[in-house]
């Protein structure tokens, strides 16, 4: 398709906005907005999106643009994430990956694939015991399972298992838990903060976890494709299956 200098302009300045801002919205300039239904406008767009591995988001009243997983240039290096997270080692980002890894599972699991629809939110307080309860597993595990997991999954398991034995227990003395820097919630906190200024998610009052538009685009890009999607379904089952065996195992010792 050859585009003529109208749609050119559009596109090119839509795809500015965004590359620059993330958003574009409507109220910002609503002649502008209109012009990406254009069809040769949304067709420029989506070639621009092809080339520069980006995504936009269409919704009613606003675009959003994220950088699709093999995006070199718009991917943070694990220096970036540690210092905008205020982390010092890099087996504390391997912890806080592995909880944005237990959070999509738990927004995107039996019910997406049922609904095709995430949950409307999840508990702070469901993804630190899930976690713990991973931990707890992962220590179980001989050395050769665990080694296995590390390979096949890309998970440290040694030092998300170091990093989580190291924090505290929040106690019901601590006035703010996002404060909490050595407890396993302000922990937690780091991870979720950045992806609240990311404007991936919002926290409410400390206990629940929503996912914004933004946020919505970032799991279907992961989910979209089926190695990812497999990949978390695997590590999660997995991790079930052993505690589930591991319980089994006890119960039939006469512990319980």
């Amino acid at each position: 398709m050859l585009f003529n200098e109208d749609t050119f302009e559009s596109a090119m300045e839509i795809y500015g906005i965004l590359q620059r801002k993330g958003t574009f919205r409507k109220e910002d300039d609503p002649v502008l907005f209109r012009e990406y239904r254009n069809e040769e406008v949304s067709e420029m767009l989506l070639r621009l999106e092809k080339v520069n591995k980006v995504r936009i988001g269409r919704f009613e009243d606003k675009l959003e643009m994220i950088p699709e997983i093999d995006n070199e240039l718009h991917r943070f290096t694990n220096e970036e994430l540690r210092k905008q997270m205020g982390l010092q080692k890099n087996r504390e980002l391997y912890t806080i990956q592995f909880i944005w890894m237990v959070l999509l599972g738990k927004f995107y699991g039996d019910q997406y694939e049922n609904t095709l629809e995430p949950r409307s939110f999840v508990l702070i307080d469901e993804v630190r015991d899930y976690v713990d309860e991973c931990v707890e597993t992962f220590k179980k595990q001989k050395r050769e399972k665990a080694d296995e997991l590390t390979e096949e999954y890309e998970l440290s398991i040694n030092d998300i298992i170091e990093t989580w034995d190291s924090l505290g227990t929040i106690t019901e003395d601590t006035k703010s838990i996002a404060r909490s820097k050595t407890k396993d919630f302000g922990f937690m906190f780091k991870g979720l903060r950045f992806w609240v200024d990311q404007k991936l998610i919002f926290v409410h009052e400390e206990a629940e976890i929503v996912l914004t538009d933004r946020g919505k685009m970032i799991p279907e890009l992961y989910y979209h494709q089926e190695d990812n999607i497999h990949k978390i379904q695997e590590i999660m089952k997995s991790i079930d299956g052993d505690n589930t065996e591991t319980e089994n195992t006890t119960k039939q010792a006469g512990i319980y």
